[in-house]
């Protein structure tokens, strides 16, 4: 039994996203090593499975897409040059962690949202800067006040 060329792209297009469920069942599986805890007192697995568990959705949802062959005909996005976008973003990471004491969580989250969109995509400034905006409140917001999580202020 021989299989069509469309078929065999449709599977490999699910690849990817057989890999991240993969890794996120890895993720689901450690973390229900350590204690959950609960939504008002997290414990240490807590963050990694719910993580994990969004992880194994974006991976079923690429799985699904792959398969109806919702990629046919989308239009790809254009990515900087590959060797470019690894050191640039190695660089945004690099800062981000050195900056992350001085700056604190916020300024520095946004900065390196911002290097990391403005990396991946060709966006104006301003839609990156927006994007690197509600990750960086967002997030803040969810770890101070949902999780009530102490996140790095800054020496300012």
């Amino acid at each position: 039994m021989t299989s069509s060329p469309s078929s065999r792209r449709a599977m490999l297009a699910t690849l990817p996203g057989v890999a991240i469920v993969v890794l996120a069942i890895v993720g689901i599986r450690g973390a229900l090593l350590l204690p959950i805890g609960a939504l008002s007192a997290p414990d240490a697995g807590f963050v990694p499975l719910v993580e994990s568990l969004l992880l194994a959705i974006a991976g079923a949802a690429l799985i699904v897409q792959s398969l109806r062959g919702s990629h046919v005909g989308a239009p790809a996005p254009q990515p900087a040059a590959p060797a470019r976008s690894v050191h640039a973003l190695t660089g945004a990471l690099l800062a981000y962690v050195l900056l992350l004491p001085v700056l604190g969580y916020l300024v520095s989250t946004f900065l390196f949202a911002w290097a990391a969109v403005a990396t991946w995509r060709k966006y104006r400034w301003w839609t990156a800067a927006g994007y690197a905006l509600a990750l960086s409140l967002g997030t803040h917001i969810l770890f101070t006040i949902a999780l009530r999580m102490s996140l790095p202020s800054g020496w300012w």
